[in-house]
């Protein structure tokens, strides 16, 4: 097994995981935004 190889698929691993975690705090801070605008619609 090549060790620079492996390296590689690590490393983009590590950046799709890191991608995937963005985008769960993304999606997370806009349920926030949606459900403050709800409150504030109710309101």
């Amino acid at each position: 097994m090549d060790m620079n190889f492996f390296k590689q698929i690590n490393h983009r691993l590590q950046m799709h995981m890191n991608l995937t975690c963005k985008l769960q705090t993304a999606h997370r801070q806009e349920l926030k935004l949606g459900n403050q605008y709800k409150s504030l619609e109710s309101i």
